[in-house]
């Protein structure tokens, strides 16, 4: 743990779109919100009784929300005041209760990561999206994989699940497992927090852009990926945080006691967070 922050056991980090506020989410239910120097802390989660699960799995901002994905469903703030504004957790066929691995948000409509597909709905003011009417389920053929990770390439929808990488638009999906330069990978994974993919396949990894071209290659298992102005960061698993500048690679460990692998980066302003 480190000094300020509210808990061990970080399991998400999410900075808003320009980049001024950090999301801390733990495995505990417990988030922390960072805005230059002041920290407050948003507990309710922590002791909702009708959570077993209380880790964070993703948080996004839009338009003065706070949408929080969790092991029953998401739980929306105020971005103002972190208050709860409401939840959607029977929102699955028949008011089925599920999951949400991942949110993505468009102008118009929200997407949810879960263990049955891509639920979907839109964020017209007039509609109850704490009814299940009003979302729909769409499943991609995957096999025995399920969906982990939804992030916008390139204007489109993407989707990682296991080894492959789908897109979604205007209710069809394309496989795009095929199209990526040197495949097949045994596992695909999405930056939590910028338009790109890093590909993995016998303990080595390659990123990819939103243009489906090879930015990046390493000799070990990378989990998260962000671009700064200047250099490429990577989150991984043997080599802690890589800085990689023009080609030259430098890893950065923390001082104290740590673990080599970082799982998850963001940025905030000119600094970038990792656990």
């Amino acid at each position: 743990k480190i000094d300020g922050i509210s808990d061990a056991g970080i399991s998400c980090l999410k900075t808003d779109a320009a980049g001024h506020k950090l999301a801390i989410g733990y495995q505990s239910g417990i988030i922390d919100f960072l805005e230059g120097n002041e920290l407050t802390s948003f507990t309710d989660l922590a002791v909702a009784s009708q959570l077993e699960n209380r880790t964070i799995n993703d948080i996004e901002f839009s338009n003065d929300r706070i949408y929080i994905a969790t092991s029953i469903g998401v739980v929306v703030l105020n971005e103002e005041d972190k208050e709860i504004i409401e939840s959607y957790v029977e929102i699955g066929p028949n008011a089925s209760t599920h999951a949400i691995a991942d949110i993505a948000l468009s102008q118009d409509s929200i997407y949810l990561a879960s263990p049955i597909g891509l639920l979907i709905a839109s964020l017209d003011p007039a509609l109850n999206l704490q009814d299940f009417n009003n979302w729909a389920l769409k499943t991609p053929e995957l096999g025995s994989f399920r969906i982990s990770q939804i992030q916008w390439l390139g204007g489109e929808l993407h989707v990682s699940a296991g080894g492959k990488l789908l897109s979604y638009r205007n209710g069809i999906w394309q496989d795009l497992t095929s199209t990526l330069a040197g495949g097949p990978y045994e596992r695909i994974n999405l930056s939590s927090t910028q338009p790109l993919i890093i590909a993995i396949k016998q303990n080595t990894s390659s990123i990819i852009n939103e243009g489906l071209n090879v930015i990046s290659e390493s000799g070990d298992i990378i989990i998260d990926a962000a671009t700064s102005e200047s250099a490429l960061f990577l989150g991984s698993i043997g080599a802690g945080l890589v800085r990689e500048t023009q080609g030259s690679k430098e890893s950065v460990a923390p001082s104290g006691p740590h673990t080599d692998g970082f799982l998850d980066l963001s940025f905030e302003g000119n600094q970038v967070y990792g656990m």
